[in-house]
């Protein structure tokens, strides 16, 4: 698997500590661009991430998306009435998490069982609307 350093892909959350040629080591933040790598010093070229970190990284997305998508129609303090028997909606919500969950789930699973880079690629969840 060979990704061109900071190119802009699915994976560009991964942090990255990096060795300069002159020794020092740098971390640059996740919003880093070729450009602030090339004013450290460094060069572009291609770097080999493994597939472990890939498939870790592609199930952080999954997770936070399906955690954003559950947030926006159902924010904590909503689910916490729910929790408590203060929201009348507490069965239609908790059916939609559910439903969101199902997707998460199927999408880690594929992710766990990728043997390559397309594969975590072709993995794009597809959460039910809810909270209508």
């Amino acid at each position: 698997m060979q990704r061109y350093l900071y190119a802009d892909h699915a994976y560009a959350s991964i942090p990255l500590a990096l060795r300069l040629a002159d020794g020092r080591t740098v971390t640059l933040p996740r919003a880093a661009t070729a450009a602030d790598w090339l004013a450290l010093g460094g060069t572009i070229e291609e770097v080999t991430i493994p597939l472990g970190v890939l498939v870790d990284a592609k199930l952080t997305a999954i997770r936070s998306q399906a955690e954003e998508h559950i947030l926006t129609a159902y924010p904590a303090w909503r689910q916490r009435n729910a929790a408590l028997g203060l929201e009348p909606d507490a069965e239609t919500m908790a059916t939609d998490i559910s439903a969101v969950r199902v997707e998460s789930d199927r999408c880690e699973d594929l992710a766990g069982n990728a043997t390559n880079e397309a594969e975590l690629d072709a993995i794009v969840p597809i959460f039910p609307t809810i909270g209508a």
